[in-house]
């Protein structure tokens, strides 16, 4: 059995139970789950990695994932025509999990399902905005980073003023939003930590692999972190080749400035994550994550 952790939506108050013995505090720390005996739900937030973790779970799970629309999962043109809540638990019990790339909460009765958990990523602000700003460039919604930059609410593309946080409902404050992330999601992946996040990731679900995860701390390229780092020259991909985007100190200042939420819960869930990873590593025996 493992402990399920509920935030009210409405109240914020949180609930916590747990099934068949007394939560310590270090359970309430770092959940367990059997993979074999769950569900797992994807809240994906755009550019942080998810693409690439959804076909981490189509690996982990033997299932191929097709794309639904808003909704991912192994389905195909069938479960189109199925109600959203009949789309879900059809879509777990073929692949055993379920992407979801609109705002939380899900518009969905995870009651249906056994053993339910949340996951999700968070990303690095600075580098969260420019990503968006690469993809947006690369469809040619605008001429440059510095014209999107002068007009944030102008043109199409993604929102670049805390897109993270918009992820939730309005009426919940940053605070909220930590103590959400915390409290009742099972699993919170770093993008620029992404491998490191995958060990913790698989620890919880009782599939750790020392081999995956042993090399990470002494691995030149462990992290994206080290590339994850303010210049002035900012590559994105286009089709022909690379292309350089330049920025000024102001505009960098300016997208720190919009993203300054997302990055304080990207701070709290960091911290959040070494915490986890501590425990992990005392257990296994090595480090892979707090590595100084």
């Amino acid at each position: 059995s493992f402990f399920i952790v509920t935030v009210s939506m409405r109240t914020h108050e949180v609930d916590v139970f747990s099934k068949g013995c007394a939560m310590s505090s270090e359970r309430q720390l770092l959940p367990t789950a059997d993979l074999k005996q769950t569900q797992l739900i994807y809240v994906h937030i755009a550019k942080t990695g998810g693409s690439t973790f959804n076909r981490h779970l189509e690996d982990l799970l033997g299932a191929q994932q097709l794309d639904c629309g808003n909704f991912l999962g192994c389905c195909d043109e069938k479960y189109r025509k199925l109600k959203k809540d009949a789309l879900l638990s059809e879509t777990v019990r073929v692949c055993g999990h379920y992407s979801y790339e609109e705002t939380w909460p899900l518009p969905l009765d995870t009651k249906q399902l056994d053993n339910p958990v949340h996951l999700t990523h968070v990303r690095p602000s600075f580098w969260h905005v420019l990503s968006m700003l690469g993809h947006d460039a690369k469809a040619q919604r605008f001429q440059s980073y510095s014209s999107r930059l002068s007009n944030l609410t102008a043109g199409k593309g993604y929102r670049l003023v805390n897109f993270q946080k918009s992820r939730f409902p309005p009426y919940m404050n940053t605070s909220d939003v930590i103590e959400l992330l915390t409290k009742q999601f099972f699993w919170v992946g770093l993008t620029d930590k992404y491998e490191q996040s995958l060990c913790l990731l698989h620890f919880q679900l009782g599939i750790f692999d020392p081999s995956r995860c042993k090399h990470l701390c002494t691995s030149l390229a462990n992290s994206d972190s080290k590339q994850e780092s303010p210049t002035l020259l900012v590559p994105h991909n286009v089709n022909k080749g690379q292309e350089h985007q330049s920025l000024t100190q102001r505009e960098i200042k300016l997208v720190r400035d919009i993203s300054n939420e997302d990055q304080r819960i990207y701070e709290a869930m960091l911290e959040v994550f070494h915490r986890r990873a501590a425990i992990v590593e005392e257990r296994v025996g090595f480090r892979f994550a707090n590595c100084i």
